[in-house]
């Protein structure tokens, strides 16, 4: 829960002007702040001693993030599933499959373009994902 710009600008004077944290969450609880819009304030500034109160970057979500997690999403599931189906028609074909029909059938086919494609996708976009959280 964000909290509110009103309540940060509190915060922030409340800590230049000296005021610890302990006695900053009081004087709020005692307004009727609720404990989560407290911790979200508080939690905007680091706890470093210096003369004004440092605040900390917040993590945020862009479209791009949005995209990205969405497209891996995708590779993820359409990888798993055609893998879960090219497993099942090739135990179809070394078990039961007596009469000599052709193994190429259309699913095998596609499960196989479908996992030339998504699997090297995913594993990409897995890769890229954990650098950009590494830095």
């Amino acid at each position: 829960m964000a909290a509110p710009d009103i309540l940060i600008q509190f915060v922030r004077d409340a800590l230049i002007a000296g005021c610890s944290r302990d006695d900053i969450r009081t004087a709020l609880e005692t307004a009727g702040w609720s404990g989560k819009q407290i911790s979200a304030a508080l939690a905007v500034f680091s706890e470093i001693k210096f003369t004004l109160p440092v605040p900390q970057p917040r993590p945020r979500v862009t479209t791009r993030d949005a995209f990205i997690y969405a497209l891996l999403f995708i590779a993820l599931f359409s990888s798993a599933a055609h893998l879960v189906v090219l497993g099942l028609e090739l135990m179809e074909f070394w078990l039961w499959d007596a009469d000599g029909s052709p193994f190429m059938t259309n699913s095998v086919q596609w499960s196989i373009a479908v996992l030339i494609v998504m699997a090297p996708l995913f594993i990409g976009l897995t890769l890229s994902i954990n650098r950009q959280i590494a830095a």
